[in-house]
């Protein structure tokens, strides 16, 4: 026993790198794997070094006992010869580069996109940037529903780059009204009204129903998907907005450090959710979508696209697994969202866990078993689509293919496309099969990069500091945005 303690300690490289590259290798798997499809080719080397670390730990040592009476004591699972020891540390290095190289990878797909709303706001939020991250933070949004022109002006005038989804509503009803008219009256000028039969009546509204289905489906070729794009003020936003506006966005006052936080947080994960949409509607347009009847290119359009509708994209409150168990298996079929069950926060409870602690699945948050922890926080997302029931994996890949993004939970309903929540309103979806869908989606933030731009505020909510001696903890989920419910802002002051 001795020899053994001896040996660890005069190798404790070896051995925290071993304990490194147990906790480490399910996470950075799941990296290597699913979200970085360079890196496939190598896929199964670091399972092969593991198999061969535990074949070189399988040596049994006989080990005198300290009474010359008692037996002689076995030991397994040891390493003792120089030889296999120096076996295991070229393996042990190779596998710690591996990680690392694979660290740098999922850093790099973390951080791609992500500007802060302004540069220099995080971990202090001074003072005069507050208002403008506000203002930064409606544009951005409305940004994303528009097209190539506005986020090219947001991005000259504030830096800020996001993705966006050309969204478009359908032909308003007085629009229809008027052109219907015109129509009509058009086609009365050429006949005489007192010959007009009641054959000849149906044969004019069937002609009419044609010239506004066309109406509506060149209409329809100007999107890449249906959503009301108007923000209107972020102080009493749209309604009809589908995309969800943070109370940073909402708030008259100045907004607090961690009300900040989550609100650019939020933006991120929308700028994702909203990636995703686009890459599965291409809406860049660089794809063969086939030619028409005169042997023109057909343009990507909503007639054409995986995603017809965009609903409601939102962020669920509270960090999973220190706040909230998240959202799977909790829809509420009335109105399509999910009720998140909620924690208290964890005032530092992760603060006394080491770093390389195995991470224990939890699959009460949903089928990856992830929730959030010392290397990265787990924040789920709520979307909803009406989409092409054949067609929705594209949807899904979009997800997988959009930075650390998985869809957990999916609930689907047959829509009615004859109906009137769809054509009686003048949605046009083209072809197939159209359901209503809605999905939870996990979203992971490594906290190499997030845990420096967090307020104290924050780091106390999430575990990475312990709160300050003689100070108020924050109130469980829902006692303020994200949570914050026992911290304010000192700053009363309204924009």
């Amino acid at each position: 026993m001795k020899n053994v303690i001896a040996w660890i300690k005069s190798n404790p490289i070896t051995v925290l790198s071993a304990l490194l590259i147990v906790f480490s290798v399910g996470f950075m798997g799941w990296i290597k794997l699913v979200k970085s499809p360079a890196l496939i080719a190598s896929a199964t080397q670091p399972q092969k070094d593991l198999s061969r670390l535990k074949s070189l730990q399988r040596q049994t040592l006989e080990v005198p006992p300290a009474n010359a009476d008692d037996p002689v004591e076995e030991i397994s699972g040891i390493t003792v010869n120089p030889p296999v020891v120096q076996a295991m540390g070229q393996i042990i290095g190779g596998l710690n580069h591996e990680a690392d190289e694979i660290r740098k990878t999922a850093l790099g797909i973390n951080q791609a996109g992500h500007d802060l709303l302004v540069e220099g706001l995080f971990p202090d939020a001074p003072a005069d940037k507050r208002f403008t991250a506000k203002i930064n933070y409606g544009k951005a949004l409305e940004a994303m529903m528009g097209g190539p022109d506005l986020t090219q002006t947001l991005a000259t005038n504030t830096g800020i780059s996001t993705p966006y989804i050309n969204a478009g509503l359908p032909m308003a009803a007085d629009e229809i009204g008027i052109f219907m008219a015109q129509r009509q009256a058009e086609a009365l000028q050429s006949r005489d009204a007192a010959l007009i039969t009641e054959t000849d009546q149906k044969q004019l509204e069937g002609e009419l129903q044609r010239e506004l289905m066309n109406r509506l489906l060149e209409h329809a070729q100007r999107f890449n998907v249906y959503g009301d794009p108007s923000l209107g003020d972020p102080r009493s936003p749209n309604p009809a907005f589908p995309l969800e506006v943070a109370p940073l966005g909402t708030q008259t006052r100045s907004p607090a450090p961690e009300v900040l936080w989550e609100g650019q947080l939020q933006l991120w994960i929308l700028e994702d959710l909203m990636q995703a949409i686009a890459l599965a509607n291409d809406v860049a347009n660089t794809r063969d979508h086939g030619t028409d009847e005169k042997g023109q290119r057909i343009d990507s359009s909503v007639l054409n696209a995986p995603v017809k509708r965009l609903i409601e994209a939102s962020l669920l409150p509270g960090y999973v697994g220190l706040h909230s168990v998240g959202g799977v298996g909790s829809f509420d079929s009335t109105r399509g969202r999910s009720e998140t069950v909620s924690y208290g926060p964890p005032a530092g409870g992760l603060t006394n866990q080491p770093r390389e602690t195995k991470l224990s699945d939890n699959f009460h948050y949903g089928p990856t078993g992830r929730g959030s922890n010392q290397i990265f926080d787990v924040r789920h997302a709520r979307l909803r689509v009406h989409a092409d029931y054949q067609r929705l994996p594209e949807l899904f890949n979009a997800i997988s293919n959009t930075n650390l993004m998985t869809v957990l939970d999916v609930q689907m309903t047959a829509l009615d496309v004859y109906g009137p929540e769809v054509l009686g309103q003048y949605y046009v979806y083209g072809a197939g099969d159209i359901i209503d869908v809605s999905m939870i989606v996990e979203t992971i933030w490594l906290r190499d990069w997030t845990k420096d731009l967090m307020p104290e505020t924050v780091q106390q909510y999430v575990g990475l500091v312990e709160p300050a001696s003689g100070s108020v903890a924050p109130g469980g989920v829902g006692a303020g945005y994200g949570g914050y419910g026992g911290y304010g802002d000192d700053d009363d002051d309204d924009f």
